[in-house]
């Protein structure tokens, strides 16, 4: 997440600046595949704590 705030700032400063290469680079390249790497990560944290739920219920139940 720290580095999504960075890029996002980085674009910030270069559309300030009028650099728009970079200002696109990362708005519409390196900012989305950051954010689906932390989807990715989220969704995987989740299954693993749903299974890690499940069995916990299956041995108790």
């Amino acid at each position: 997440r720290q580095k999504l705030d960075d890029l996002r700032s980085q674009a910030e400063i270069a559309r300030r600046d009028t650099d728009l290469e970079t200002a696109s680079r990362l708005l519409y390249g390196e900012i989305p595949q950051v954010e689906k790497e932390i989807a990715a990560a989220e969704e995987a944290e989740s299954a693993a704590g749903q299974t890690k739920q499940m069995v916990g219920e299956q041995v108790t139940a």
